[in-house]
């Protein structure tokens, strides 16, 4: 993993645990995946000063960033949505988001879950995210990147599902 772009001080170390991959959505064919959701885990080495990152973007096959969802808790029903740009919204896991932007504080860590609604392109079949090749970056405050490749993904194949 190497720092992209400019970086000052000692970059933050960016680990990616399990990836969870969502297909129930109405209009969303059953074999194609709707969302990515990502457990994600940002270590500040500097002892001296905090760390920020500002939101996180989702590189797949090497084509441009998906456009950047947000997650949201609906204060209704206390579920959580990810809200893709332009609007929509689809239902996640419940998990212990980042809200962002975050602050990584000197000599510490953070572990939260990131989602991603890929509703723009929803051609990636689950046997194709069983396999993805991808990186997920983590963007600071001037618009430089850390880069972590997205691990295999533990689940079954959707031909074994």
């Amino acid at each position: 993993m190497k720092p992209i772009g400019l970086t000052r001080n000692k970059p933050l170390t960016f680990l990616i645990g399990e990836a969870a991959y969502v297909a129930s959505h109405p209009y969303v064919p059953e074999r194609e995946v709707k969302d990515i959701v990502i457990q994600v885990q940002l270590g500040n080495p500097n002892p001296s000063s905090p760390k920020s990152v500002m939101t996180f973007r989702l590189y797949v096959d090497k084509k441009p960033p998906h456009p950047v969802s947000e997650a949201r808790l609906s204060e209704r029903t206390g579920t959580w949505y990810l809200v893709p740009p332009g609007g929509g919204f689809s239902t996640v896991p419940n998990k212990d988001y980042l809200q962002m932007p975050i602050t990584i504080p000197p000599a510490g860590a953070v572990i939260g879950w990131v989602g991603f609604c890929l509703l723009q392109r929803n051609d990636l079949t689950l046997e194709e995210a069983w396999r993805i090749d991808g990186e997920v970056a983590a963007v600071y405050p001037d618009g430089s990147e850390i880069r972590c490749r997205l691990p295999a993904c533990d689940l079954p194949s959707a031909r074994l599902a």
